[in-house]
């Protein structure tokens, strides 16, 4: 059992590789998140420019460099407050 087991999160819509990114992604969003901002930064300011101060980064490290032991529950406290956010209709478009 691991640890979106443990909070009931269905992995059966996850693959075995991350989708890129696409424009259409970005312009259907009311908001954007990327996990680990010195990784993914740099991408969207290369491949999306305008995106970039529309973009929540969070400082959460991939699992090449953090295990997911450690970044599950970081990745919980930042969720949290969203779903505050969305519960009360709110929809936290800033950093």
């Amino acid at each position: 059992m691991g640890r979106l087991d443990d909070i009931a999160v269905p992995i059966s819509g996850t693959g075995p590789k991350p989708l890129k990114l696409q424009k259409s992604d970005l312009a259907g969003a009311s908001l954007v998140t990327a996990l680990c901002e010195p990784e993914h930064r740099p991408m969207i300011v290369k491949q999306f420019p305008r995106w970039e101060g529309r973009v929540r980064y969070w400082q959460i490290p991939d699992i090449d460099i953090e295990s997911s032991i450690v970044a599950l529950p970081k990745i919980e406290a930042e969720i949290d407050p969203l779903v505050r956010h969305f519960e009360r209709g709110h929809v936290p478009r800033t950093l």
